[in-house]
């Protein structure tokens, strides 16, 4: 059986609500509506990781310190005509907006930072998770055109810009072939945190553990019919894994950065990604300096019971 994709978890169907059907039919009208193309001109950063990596806070740090432009959760409404959604945000929020570090696994509000998954949804084809690990040129994504899109993003913004979302994170090279300003920055968190934030959001989430919750790995139909403890487990290192092997590629500009020391100097680490992005494009990334408070999270002893870490100790043994 073929799995859908859906934001949060895998689906089979579901009726729209009564807004989000208004959302579908205005974006569908605004189909019609052509953006001017444009270049990627300036730094285009990707945030990436795998689930509760802490990509959402790593976002909110980045645009908050750096004078750069990101979408928000109203720009992320108007996914077929993303350069007015922009336009809309800066007309609401205005140009000088901070993120606020928080977030409910990942979802946001208002003028913070929002994943935009429907535009990539719709601009890489996605539907069924066979997708995600399949050619997306035989699936009709024409490169050309999505470049000049992002160039459009970031022209109707004027700045460089941050994208936080996880599907361009299973193309790296293509992105970075699309303009020497692309770049990807991945976080990484000690693997048993990770677990535990993964089952607290399944619980919180969906009620139960050992339902499937997230970004998927390649290895996801066989990870299905496994414990929640092994699909957890195999879910973030089969994502890890997948990444690993893209990064590697010569081509692909990726910074990997970590978790804990995020936390504990956050400012350190966000002069890191300014230097990263000096040295890969030549281009500075102006600074306004706002810093995040942040509050370093659990450890995971804390948040699960003995049985479950024993079982994700012994998942993540097996799986590597």
């Amino acid at each position: 059986m073929k799995l859908l994709i859906s934001q949060k978890h895998l689906k089979t169907t579901q009726a729209l609500s009564t807004d989000e059907a208004m959302l579908e039919a205005l974006n569908s009208r605004l189909l019609d509506i052509v953006s001017h193309a444009a270049a990627i001109d300036q730094p285009l950063l990707f945030v990436t990781g795998a689930p509760r990596s802490g990509t959402t806070l790593l976002s909110q740090a980045i645009a908050g310190y750096f004078n750069l432009g990101f979408i928000d959760n109203l720009a992320a409404k108007f996914w077929s005509a993303p350069d007015i959604g922009i336009r809309l945000s800066r007309m609401t929020f205005g140009m000088d907006r901070v993120p606020e570090a928080m977030s409910d696994f990942g979802r946001t509000k208002g003028s913070n930072i929002h994943g935009f998954h429907f535009f990539w949804m719709n601009q890489l084809q996605l539907t069924w998770v066979d997708d995600l690990f399949s050619d997306p040129v035989d699936r009709g994504v024409d490169w050309q055109v999505l470049g000049s899109l992002l160039g459009g993003i970031q022209q109707a913004d004027g700045r460089a810009f941050l994208m936080k979302g996880y599907y361009p994170s299973y193309y790296m090279r293509r992105f970075c072939d699309l303009s020497p300003n692309v770049l990807f920055i991945r976080i990484n968190r000690n693997l048993l945190d990770q677990a535990a934030s993964i089952r607290e959001a399944r619980l919180s989430e969906l009620g139960r553990d050992d339902v499937w919750w997230s970004m998927q790995p390649p290895e996801i139909y066989d990870l299905v019919q496994k414990s929640p403890a092994e699909q957890i487990s195999g879910q973030i290192l089969g994502l890890n894994r997948y990444f690993d092997r893209q990064s590697q590629d010569p081509t692909v500009r990726c910074l990997d950065l970590d978790y804990d020391a995020l936390c504990e100097n956050p400012k350190a680490l966000l002069m890191q990604i300014g230097e990263f992005v000096y040295y890969s494009t030549g281009k500075t990334l102006s600074v306004r300096g706002a810093l995040p408070s942040i509050a370093k999270r659990r450890t995971a002893e804390n948040k699960i019971d003995c049985d479950f870490q024993r079982a994700i100790e012994a998942a993540i043994a097996a799986f590597q």
